[in-house]
């Protein structure tokens, strides 16, 4: 048991260095609070999801992507709408970029993510709207 715990502790400090990373980089580029709400979609990704399922690998993470959020982020979070779908998946494809830059990834999978993203983000923006807006049932 206490072994697991350090287990997750060292995941979760490896997560936070790839945050600041990313943080960092986003700086460069948009406003504070931008940085905020970019890192608040990444961080539930990877503090929350991946420390979840025990995945320590970037390389793994990366494909995992469509699970997050069709057995993750859509049928979890509360919040989950077609625009917070495609606003958490162009935040997760900007940190996988940040992550090709830092050399944590490589480019072709970086461009594997790009297309899960591009494929199936409308099915998840669909999903979506079925957390929102239930199908009618008319046995009630």
């Amino acid at each position: 048991m206490e072994r697991e715990i350090e287990e997750k502790e060292a995941l979760r400090s490896y997560y936070m260095e790839l945050l600041e990373m990313y943080m960092k980089d986003l700086e460069k580029k948009v406003e504070h609070t931008k940085v905020i709400a970019h890192a608040a979609d990444v961080d539930i990704f990877l503090n929350r999801y991946l420390l979840e399922e025990g995945v320590g690998d970037l390389n793994e993470a990366a494909c995992m992507v469509d699970d997050y959020f069709l057995d993750f982020f859509v049928p979890r979070c509360k919040w989950a709408s077609p625009r917070t779908v495609k606003s958490t998946a162009l935040h997760l494809k900007e940190f996988f970029k940040c992550m090709v830059n830092h050399k944590e990834i490589d480019e072709d999978l970086y461009s594997e993510v790009c297309s899960v993203i591009t494929d199936n983000l409308e099915i998840w923006q669909s999903e979506s709207k079925w957390v929102i807006y239930p199908p009618f049932d008319r046995r009630s």
